[in-house]
């Protein structure tokens, strides 16, 4: 137990990080009322630009930890923490169960940190072929405003994320692999393209 203390304190810096580019790390699907969860993940991202195709930075490493809480059978609410940015969100599921094949559900994600402040609005589906395996893809318009990072206060730069990823169910954790791509509408050329990886385990 005192070990296991020890590589908490050693790792816990790294687990205080947060994306700057678009993730979901969930499907369609909603908890369920009174269901909890606790997750964390690691990405890489790397800005891109028209005059270099193959990434203008090194890939950038970030971690984030998250809490979510199923308030009925259908509306999620959850909580991030981040040293890049922090946030709150809710989504709630309009088509499908928690057995059907087919989900869908609407989202809202409020974030704040050092760079900028962010409101994201995702949209997200999935297929489920089985209990262990969905298959789930996002699409996340964002409104950012900060003129440190965009440098023309007059204006909220608008991006659009594409997220596609996979959900492998092992027991009782969720293992989560998927890519995504965020693009900016005036800030032509500009993309951030970043992989992500997660796991949320109930409580």
């Amino acid at each position: 137990m005192k070990t296991l203390k020890l590589i908490t304190i050693a790792f816990l810096p790294f687990l205080l990080f947060s994306c700057v580019g678009n993730k979901s790390l969930q499907t369609g699907r909603t908890l369920g009322h009174g269901k909890k969860e606790l997750g964390g993940g690691v990405s890489s991202f790397e800005y891109q630009s028209n005059s270099n195709e193959n990434g203008d930075t090194s890939p950038i490493p970030a971690m984030h930890i998250s809490y979510k809480y199923g308030v009925s059978e259908n509306v999620d609410l959850y909580a991030s923490l981040g040293t890049y940015m922090s946030g709150l969100g809710i989504k709630y599921q309009i088509l499908g169960d928690k057995n059907s094949k087919f989900a869908a559900s609407l989202g809202m994600d409020l974030e704040s940190g050092l760079l900028y402040r962010r409101i994201n609005l995702p949209t997200h589906l999935s297929f489920h072929p089985s209990d262990k395996l969905g298959l789930y893809y996002s699409i996340q318009p964002s409104f950012y405003n900060n003129p440190v990072v965009f440098h023309d206060i007059t204006y909220a730069a608008k991006s659009m994320g594409y997220v596609k990823g996979i959900e492998l169910k092992l027991d009782k954790t969720k293992i989560y692999i998927e890519h995504s791509l965020t693009s900016f509408k005036k800030l032509s050329g500009f993309k951030i393209n970043q992989w992500n990886f997660g796991l949320a385990i109930p409580l």
